[in-house]
Order: C-alpha cells, then structure tokens, then sequence
C-alpha cells in the first residue's frame, strides 16, 4: 500500500509542536538525575574501599593461641572454609574471637596451643 502525502511537511520550530520542550526538559532532567544518583553511588563506594584500606593499614599483627578448630572431614577439604577459636591479648587486654575463617586444610593442622 503506497500512501499519497499531497503536500511535504515544512520545517517548524520546537515550540511549535505540542508538549516537544515539556519532553525535552523532562528527558534532560531524568538524565541529570540518573547521573547524580550514579556519581552518589560511585562516592559511596569510593569511600567505602577507602575507609577498608585505612582500616587494613592501622591493623597491628598479634601473638595468638588457638583455642580451638573446626574443619569439615578430610574428605570434603579441598578448597573448603574451616574456623578457629582464637585467644590473644591485645593493649593488656585479654579478647577472645569465635570463628576466624581459614582454609580447612590450615585449620585441620592446628591444634590447641
């Protein structure tokens, strides 16, 4: 089917078309919107990573005694999760620590002591 248009259109100013600028302007602020809540997301993660990495670099290595480990059986080891029970004494204070991830293979080798 072949339509007959009888005359061609004419160029027109934007504001000439109804509710054109309104879309425009709606458009443009959706976009600066999404920006904004891109550029708070990367901020907050900026900042995050920074303060994990102030934190690392204020760590202090501790003398520690295991109280305790728990590792699954040897036959399901193989890059699996294991946990210690930790005594240690930090700033003349005696802590203690439940669960302190490790491998299982590492966990297994230790003992109390």
């Amino acid at each position: 089917m072949q339509l007959a248009i009888p005359h061609a259109p004419r160029r027109v100013r934007l504001a000439q078309v109804p509710g054109a600028v309104a879309r425009l302007v709606r458009g443009a602020l959706l976009g600066l919107g999404v920006m904004a809540l891109l550029g708070l997301g990367a901020a907050w993660v900026g900042r995050f990573f920074v303060e994990e990495q102030r934190f690392a670099a204020r760590a202090e290595e501790v003398d520690a005694r295991v109280a305790r480990s728990h590792a699954p059986p040897p036959s399901a080891r193989e890059d699996a999760e294991g946990t210690l029970d930790v005594l240690y004494t930090f700033a003349d204070v005696e802590h203690s620590v439940a669960g302190v991830r490790t491998r299982a293979d590492f966990a297994a080798g230790l003992g109390p002591g």
